[in-house]
């Protein structure tokens, strides 16, 4: 009987410690050497409580994090086969606790036999699979001598690059150091810290903390990639400085330095160039290089440190950072607009548009969070910010009633007579614009973790801006029918707005599978905005250049065209989400209710109204996920989004600040909706290194909203207006595979399918004034397939596209156009001890288009040559850019009732010279003993 009831109590004392009643104790198991986690080791936790002991078994994951129940006096045994076992012994709660205690890394030692029996055999493979991780190892990849991760990066298998952003199996990722988040900014890492000093990457989805805490999947993971760092290559510099000069007069010199490490990390940034290779920000969270124009120069500085105390999820840290930059860019611009009409020829719109912009913008940051207990933290963030900006721009515009360009290249800067017969009107802009505006936000967040483990957040988000933006304008306006017109124009409009955002937020799992969200949210903004126009031109003594007399300005005020706007809404946003996890699938319900309340007061010419709108959106959502296997993925999903209509827009008032193109409000105007359904079927194959992602994707939009045009053939002015047009739909289909055939070639590729529908009127004309609807129908495919041979010396990469799109109008049949564009290229680069050779040469071609420059074939080629010296650490590279001269930089976008194309001006046919130097951390004898070790274990 005594037998019977102490099995009871051991099985109620058990019963009670899974309730969330007994203590959690979290921990990792590493290898005592190599310092790199275990996955499957075992741990047993035994509880002492009231002469009754119990055991509870815990395996350690992929990433050797373990989560148990501990209750009274408890010992902690951890042990792997090979390995030594290794004791803990610490004191839990009793049935009233419900704390989590962070036992921190436990070490276990290989044993003897592990450790004679290590041997290399074969060719390393370039990755593996632990679970639903991915492994990859640095060893099995060919890289330059001072290579830097970044280089071993672009290497792995399904890791891509888009717009600067790195993708794991096509999902945006952060890297993780050892498995801590210690900075967000990706390229702080990337660029920096040398591949040597990397022992392994490991690609997995990262749990949230809700899961780390509840060991429940809620879905709500982040891609990450984990760089394991070597012993040693911590708390240390970490840089480069470089010096480039550049043809004909250019140059740059950079530094940027960061000290890596886990606490106390130092950034430090100086930029001076005149490449438009600008630094627009840098910090520990986030990281800008280039220029929004191809001309340019910079003086810029970033300083930025980071203090953190604790490990992971116990981690508190404040940083502060600062920047400070000075910034003057141009561009050159040429443009040609077709726009459409029904059973008429095309009006052609050309622009040549200059534009030279010169910014000051300082902005202080400082960012942290505080972790007082296991339950409870605070993140907080604050900016500051002030810009000055001057603009200078300089226009040079023209309508014609046929195609220009099948009488002159250049239709814009000549006056041939056949050019004047088709002419209708042309103009001569040059304004100055300058601004000064300030802002600051602050962002506050409270989480509290209860005991059954649910989750509260409380947040809030306020800030500011104000500013003043004043305006020149003189404009030259001929026409072929009327006298011709010469304008100045000054403007001065100031405007300043607040924000204030807060939202509460409960999280909690019922059961294991279960999980449910709720979310309050209420935003309340405030904004004003006046614009005071004065036509300096009525004034009957100013000639145009002198300054303006300020004492006779409200006499020549346009009326028409000064406003005054002011805008408060309130919106109030109710969510539900859940997760249910059946099986081997996961699906994702949410819910969001808003109700927007908007009120607008708006002032211009004869308008003086006050409209006041409130509005009830409904955005549902509903996503699947079924875990095939390990390492494939079928993903699927359905949302509804609603977009409000600008309130601005749904108001009657005409803006002709601009003589030759006026703009309109439209009463009826009214908000768009879209729906969305996506299927992704995504995975690797560890066992024949391969990687593949499939997805379908369609949307359908309701409401959208176009624009109406009205041509005045006569004047030359166009009228413009937003409208609703008839809803269409678009289909993609789109795939990417990538697989190592051998230890030196890999293959792979990217293709997609679009079938789009969309509808837009024509513009109409006094012949037709009431404009027709036109549907365009568009079909567009795109194939993207490379093959790549990577040896110890040399590197042949071929790579190509072509890209085939067709549009069908039923109102403008005439004008169906096709368009293609293609492109081959092959790199090649051979490597021989301290050099390094490369030429790129590419072939690309464009066909369908207006501009006869942009149908031709191009031949673009590119070479460097690269000496690196001071093992590796120093690097000499010379390079020539377009070294026939024939890159050009053009951009279409094509609508139901225009089609418009530019070509931007670019840098390019040049020659550079670049010094580098990285300055890393030296290896220590006990860093390399353990590299040593690792070797042999590989």
């Amino acid at each position: 009987m005594k037998t019977l009831r102490k099995i009871f109590m051991v099985m109620l004392l058990a019963m009670l410690s899974v309730s969330a009643a007994a203590d959690v104790v979290v921990g990792r198991v590493i290898d005592a050497l190599t310092k790199q986690p275990l996955e499957d080791a075992v741990v047993a936790v035994e509880s002492h409580v009231d002469r009754i002991s119990f055991v509870i078994n815990a395996l350690t994951d992929s990433l050797g994090n373990f989560s148990s129940d501990a209750m009274g006096m408890a010992t902690l045994r951890a042990t792997m086969v090979g390995y030594k076992t290794t004791i803990r012994r610490f004191v839990a709660g009793d049935l009233g606790g419900n704390d989590t205690i962070h036992i921190g890394d436990i070490a276990i030692e290989p044993s003897d036999i592990l450790l004679k029996s290590a041997v290399v055999q074969g060719h390393a493979k370039r990755f593996t699979m632990r679970g639903d991780t991915v492994v990859f190892n640095p060893a099995a990849f060919n890289l330059s001598e001072g290579a830097r991760l970044e280089e071993l990066i672009k290497k792995l298998p399904g890791v891509t690059i888009k717009d600067g952003q790195l993708y794991w199996m096509d999902k945006p990722i952060r890297i993780l150091m050892n498995g801590q988040p210690m900075m967000a900014n990706n390229d702080l890492l990337t660029q920096q810290l040398p591949a040597e000093a990397v022992e392994n990457i490991k690609a997995y989805n990262k749990a949230s903390k809700m899961k780390e805490r509840t060991g429940k999947d809620d879905g709500a993971e982040d891609h990450v990639l984990d760089i394991t760092i070597k012993p040693g290559f911590l708390d240390k510099w970490y840089g480069t400085a470089s010096l480039t000069g550049q043809t004909p007069k250019r140059a740059q010199v950079n530094l940027d330095a960061t000290y890596l490490s886990i606490h106390d990390p130092v950034l430090a940034v100086f930029n001076w160039d005149n490449l438009a290779n600008h630094v627009l920000e840098r910090s520990f969270r986030y990281s800008s290089i280039g220029s929004y124009s191809p001309f340019g120069r910079q003086l810029f500085g970033a300083l930025g440190y980071k203090h953190q105390k604790g490990e992971d999820s116990q981690a508190s840290y404040i940083s502060p950072f600062l920047n400070i930059g000075r910034t003057d860019t141009w561009q050159n611009t040429h443009e040609t607009e077709e726009t459409f009409f029904p059973n008429q020829d095309r009006t052609f719109q050309l622009t040549d548009h200059y534009v030279r912009k010169n910014v000051f913008n300082p902005k202080f940051m400082l960012e942290g969070e505080w972790q007082p207990d296991s339950a409870n933290s605070l993140s907080y963030s604050f900016e500051a910010g002030y810009s000055k900006e001057t603009h200078i721009d300089n226009t040079l515009y023209g309508v014609y009633s046929a195609d220009p360009y099948a009488v002159v290249d250049n239709p814009l800067h000549s006056n041939l007579p056949a050019l004047l017969a088709i002419r209708t009107v042309n103009s001569d802009t040059r304004q100055t614009t300058c601004e000064d505006a300030s802002n600051v936000q602050g962002k506050l967040k409270w989480t509290h973790f209860f005991a059954d483990k649910s989750k509260l957040e409380i947040g809030m988000n306020a800030g500011g801006k104000s500013g003043v933006l004043r305006q020149s304008l003189n404009r030259d306006i001929s026409y072929v029918s009327r006298a011709p017109i010469s304008e100045v124009q000054y403007g001065r409009a100031p405007s300043h707005s607040s924000n204030l955002e807060t939202f509460v937020s409960y999280d909690r799992w019922f059961g294991r599978n279960c999980r449910l969200s709720a979310k309050y949210e209420y935003d309340r903004g405030r904004s004003f905005a006046r614009k005071d126009l004065y036509r300096l031109s009525d004034l009957p003594s100013y000639d145009g250049l002198s300054p303006f007399p300020q004492d006779s300005l409200n006499r020549v005020r346009d009326v028409n065209n000064s406003y005054r706007r002011r805008d408060v809404s309130n919106s109030q946003k109710i969510s539900l989400d859940a997760t249910w996890n059946v099986a081997k699938f996961q699906f994702f319900p949410s819910l969001e209710v808003q109700n927007l309340h908007r009120q607008l007061s708006y002032l211009r010419g004869r308008v003086d109204t006050t409209a006041t709108r409130r509005d009830w959106y409904v955005r549902p959502e509903f996503f699947v996920h079924w875990k095939i296997r390990k390492g494939v993925t079928l993903k699927g999903g359905y949302e509804y989004s609603a977009t409000p209509a600008d309130q601005l827009s749904q108001i009657a008032w005409v803006d002709n600040t601009n003589p030759l193109y006026i703009t309109e409000g439209n009463p009826n105007l009214k908000d768009s909706y879209t729906h969305h359904v996506s299927l992704s079927f995504l995975g690797n194959i560890a066992r024949s290194v391969q990687s593949f992602q499939f997805t379908a994707d369609y949307r359908r939009f309701v409401n959208p909203i176009g624009t109406l045009f009205s041509y005045n053939s006569t004047t030359g002015v166009y009228r413009s207006c937003p409208i609703n047009v008839r809803g269409g739909y678009n289909w993609t289909f789109s795939g990417s595979y990538q697989r190592a055939l051998s230890d030196y070639f890999t293959m792979g590729g990217r293709s997609s399918v679009s079938l789009i529908r969309s509808y837009g009127y024509l513009t109409a004309t006094p012949l037709t004034p009431t404009p027709a609807l036109n549907r365009s129908q568009q079909t567009q495919f795109t194939i993207h397939p490379n093959l790549v041979y990577e040896g110890q010396k040399l590197l042949l990469e071929l790579a190509g596209a072509y890209t085939f799109s067709y549009r069908n109008n039923s109102e403008t049949f005439n004008y169906n156009n096709r368009l293609d564009s293609y492109f081959a290229n092959v790199i090649a680069r051979y490597k021989i001890p301290n050099w390094t050779f490369q030429t790129n040469f590419r072939v690309q071609g464009y066909h369908g288009y207006v501009v006869p420059a942009m149908n031709r074939p191009r031949f673009i080629w590119n070479s460097n040559v690269d000496w690196g010296f001071l093992h590796g650490k120093a690097h000499l590279k010379l390079s020539v850019d377009d070294i026939l001269n024939q890159q050009r930089r053009f951009f279409t976008d094509i609508s139901a009732y225009s089609r418009t194309e530019t070509i931007y001006g670019t840098m390019h046919h040049f020659a550079s010279l670049t010094f580098t130097y990285h300055f890393d951390a030296h290896k220590t004898k006990e860093g390399r003993e353990r590299e040593k070790y690792n070797r042999s274990l590989r």
